[in-house]
């Protein structure tokens, strides 16, 4: 639930606003966060370099109950992730690893498929180690895809990065 406190919670936004809610809420001085990879696109005028947000209809946003209904009056944004209606705390955490991600993006694909419940992991390597998923999917040999908690998305990961919980 809300406090006084400033934590990160992930906002659901509109197709392709995730850029124009950053640039409103920052404007408010809310501070927002969403993680990007560059791509090079090919246009009828030559290259183009985009930003490309690794989670697509997302943005994670730092705010307390002042700020709470800031964000959630903005006319891109749907609401916040939550459980049994009480918003997810993002651990501050979890927040770093994704920046650090974006530094690091050679070697993680994001994907956007739906889960289903699994074995559960610790990441054991890269901006993620420490930290507990779930495994969704098995890609090969050495691919294992691994749902994040509070993310409706996947990492897909290298297998000698994991361990298996109590494993």
């Amino acid at each position: 639930m809300f406090t006084k406190e400033y934590h990160w919670y992930l906002a659901r936004t509109k197709a392709n606003h995730e850029f124009t809610i950053i640039n409103r809420l920052t404007k408010s001085t809310i501070e927002c966060f969403c993680p990007s990879r560059t791509e090079i696109r090919y246009r009828k005028k030559g290259k183009a370099s985009v930003h490309i947000p690794l989670f697509s209809l997302y943005v994670f946003v730092r705010v307390s109950n002042k700020e709470y209904e800031t964000v959630l009056y903005d006319k891109s944004v749907f609401g916040f992730v939550s459980c049994a209606g009480i918003p997810e705390v993002i651990k501050e955490d979890q927040i770093e690893a994704l920046k650090n991600l974006c530094h690091q993006i050679n070697g993680y694909e994001i994907t956007g498929l739906r889960f289903k419940k699994g074995e559960d992991i610790i990441i054991q390597a890269g901006s993620f180690r420490g930290m507990r998923g779930e495994i969704v999917s098995i890609r090969g040999k050495r691919k294992v895809l691994v749902r994040i908690p509070c993310i409706e998305y996947g990492i897909l990961f290298n297998t000698l990065d994991l361990v298996t919980v109590g494993g």
